[in-house]
């Protein structure tokens, strides 16, 4: 209790040597009149360091307020259901204290993503077996998906999806898988071999059989290859592995590689020495009078190697 003649509250504050700084509060105000059994509070302004999320950088605050409640609602902060502070509302504050405030908001967030096409397979019995066509390109949809977001001080904390809309249907893929045996092919006699026929007779014979002769190849060069990288770039498994340009199985004694322009595929030749074969194959690398003699492994057709100036009788598609 203090004994005073002081008319006003500045004037006892200055009789009793209360300077007050910038950011202090007195109440009853500086300039109100002091009334007997009056009590005069001085509020000193205290340097609070506020800091929005566990992590977030402190920012500092000025209050004169006692409590840590009281100081959030002179800066405008009302803390809603979910949020938090630390040190809690009714704490006494004191200068240098720091504050922790976690703040939830929510929102909506719309996201819209593509739905990618399934693929149809149908078999398809016209395709050879192995082979595949599309017949319908398909065509993305699109959805739409809504979530509810959980923000803390302003970042995305959680969302959880609320709704979900499909605004266009995805259009599949329809591809035709083939499930036709190929041709399997008949094997034809490979005879020792004969004389060459007489010029202008038009004719050879192989095993028994006599074939009419189309064209007469000479000086043909003969190049073994097999299935294999070696020889195609291709391995077991890669498609077209071990077929031919016609989709046969290639097939030991009997296949054949040719340039189109001088033996016709399907056509069926007598190789001098060797016997008959069928055109089924080409390859990048024959031109002219060169044929490649296929051989089901890489050891049979480097002991066959290259063979030069062998004659060839070019039968046609059809032997009789």
């Amino acid at each position: 209790m203090v004994v005073t003649r002081a008319p006003t509250v500045a004037e006892l504050l200055a009789e009793r040597g209360i300077a007050l700084h910038p950011g202090d509060r007195v109440s009853p105000a500086p300039e109100e009149p002091l009334s007997d059994g009056q009590v005069v509070h001085v509020f000193r302004e205290k340097t609070v360091y506020v800091r929005f999320g566990e992590d977030g950088e402190p920012a500092v605050f000025r209050t004169t307020a006692e409590r840590v409640g009281e100081a959030l609602a002179g800066w405008g902060i009302a803390l809603g259901e979910g949020d938090r502070v630390d040190p809690a509302p009714d704490v006494r504050l004191v200068d240098g204290e720091t504050l922790t405030l976690v703040l939830h908001a929510q929102g909506y967030r719309l996201e819209r993503r593509a739905i990618p096409p399934a693929t149809e397979k149908v078999e398809d019995p016209s395709l050879l077996k192995g082979t595949t066509k599309v017949v319908r390109e398909g065509r993305e949809g699109e959805e739409v998906l809504f979530y509810r977001v959980v923000y803390e001080n302003g970042a995305p904390k959680e969302q959880v999806l609320v709704d979900r809309r499909v605004e266009r249907e995805a259009l599949s893929t329809v591809v035709h898988v083939g499930t036709k045996e190929p041709p399997k092919p008949v094997p034809l006699s490979t005879a020792a071999p004969v004389r060459a026929p007489e010029e202008g007779d038009g004719l050879v014979s192989v095993g028994g059989k006599t074939y009419a002769v189309q064209k007469v190849l000479r000086g043909v060069t003969l190049v073994a290859y097999t299935a294999g990288p070696e020889s195609t770039g291709k391995n077991p498994g890669d498609p077209g592995y071990g077929r031919t340009a016609l989709g046969y199985p290639a097939q030991e004694g009997r296949t054949i590689a040719v340039d189109p322009s001088v033996i016709p595929l399907r056509s069926w030749v007598y190789i001098e020495g060797y016997g008959l074969y069928r055109a089924e194959d080409v390859g990048g690398g024959i031109r002219g009078n060169v044929i490649d003699v296929y051989f089901a492994d890489l050891a049979s057709a480097l002991r066959f190697g290259r063979k030069t100036g062998v004659t060839v009788y070019v039968l046609g598609p059809d032997v009789r």
